[in-house]
């Protein structure tokens, strides 16, 4: 037996990530360590944000997540700096930061690809949909992408409308969204090339446990463009993504169907991005929302909050299905490095082989089970 092969196979199947504890979920220490490295280099927050690809929304929450689990601050206000100024680290953020980088450099060193050495590694940017990302589905492919091939994978955490803007601008070598028909406008334009299916959820309702808008009724009868109709003739609080996103553009396409067009004061949009964000917004607001089903699996409900519309187990509705894939962007509309086109062709192919089992186990609910169907092929 050759043990050194099998000692490599068993290294290569390893995963190993850093994850930090905190009252709302769990924060990725790379996101934590990069940020919290820009604010010491003079960045301000929303500077930090977007050197990392962040929105500055998240790269908040992570700071203040991170420092309500350690009880003390790690940003504190400056004035000034290369980013506008109003960020530094407290002597707890100085502290944080250099045990993140000492705990980076120890696995990295463990972990390190076979044959790859140095600093300096293939980049290729992919546009991912919020999704993705905060299931922490995004963060466990990058990082294996690189454990087995040596090439990073830099992630824009995007809504699908503006991972779809990014790569129509060349901005991006990837784009992993939940839009069909604007993905399929590209791939006609010549934008895209034809991706591949990767994973699939569903969309569903949620709103006040006591439904005001009596919308499980439509439930019975499997008839989402029902269920929409009575929100709107109700009248009933709805929060919206109403931001191009993927979940926003199938919000649209259900009241379109449904003949109906929402407007304010009871329709409004969320004060933030993401799926999760909705959800907590329209708890508070005793409102209703369309998230898809991932989301409320992954973080839960809120006690007077429930699934008021899904579809009967045996009459899935076509609009309601959440179909993600990712899409290469062509070499003459991409960001202008072949490399990064040939990659990019790399990291399809790869994950075209490993989704069923990234997919699986990358992303689970708090019984252990997988958040997203992967696509078969």
């Amino acid at each position: 037996m050759n043990t050194e092969a099998v000692r490599e196979r068993l290294r290569r199947r390893l995963l190993v990530y850093l994850r930090m504890q905190s009252d709302q979920g769990d924060i990725p220490a790379d996101t934590l360590r990069d940020l919290l490295q820009a604010i010491g280099e003079g960045h301000s927050l929303s500077s930090a944000a977007r050197k990392g690809g962040k929105s500055w929304r998240h790269a908040w929450g992570v700071i203040q997540g991170a420092s309500k689990a350690l009880q003390v601050p790690l940003v504190e206000s400056v004035a000034g700096g290369p980013g506008g100024g109003g960020s530094g680290l407290t002597e707890a953020g100085r502290a944080t930061l250099e045990e993140l980088r000492h705990c980076s450099r120890v696995i990295a060193g463990i972990m390190a690809p076979p044959g790859v050495t140095g600093d300096t590694h293939p980049l290729i940017l992919l546009a991912a949909t919020l999704e993705s990302v905060e299931t922490g589905l995004m963060d466990v492919i990058s990082r294996t992408f690189f454990r087995d091939r040596g090439i990073l994978l830099g992630i824009i955490a995007a809504g699908s409308g503006t991972a779809l803007a990014l790569a129509e601008e060349g901005r991006v070598d990837l784009a992993f969204t939940h839009a069909p028909e604007q993905e399929k406008h590209l791939v006609e334009r010549g934008v895209l090339e034809l991706g591949i299916p990767t994973m699939r959820s569903r969309y569903v309702i949620v709103g006040p446990a006591h439904d005001p808008a009596g919308i499980t009724g439509a439930r019975e009868s499997g008839d989402p463009l029902e269920a929409v109709r009575r929100i709107a003739r109700s009248e009933n609080a709805f929060v919206s993504r109403g931001d191009n996103s993927g979940t926003h553009l199938r919000e649209l396409a259900l009241w379109r169907a449904a003949g109906m067009t929402p407007a304010p004061p009871w329709y409004r949009r969320a004060g933030e991005s993401g799926n999760r964000a909705v959800l907590l917004e329209a708890a508070a607001s005793d409102a209703y929302a369309l998230v898809d089903q991932a989301t409320v699996r992954r973080w839960g409900l809120a006690r007077k909050q429930a699934v008021l519309y899904s579809d009967p187990a045996d009459r899935p509705e076509e609009l309601l299905e959440d179909l993600f894939s990712l899409l290469r962007v062509r070499s003459t509309a991409g960001t202008g490095d072949s490399r990064g086109y040939r990659y990019a062709g790399e990291f399809l192919a790869w994950l075209e082989r490993e989704k069923d089992q990234l997919i699986r186990t990358a992303a689970v609910d708090s019984t252990g089970a997988a958040l997203f169907e992967p696509c078969a092929g």
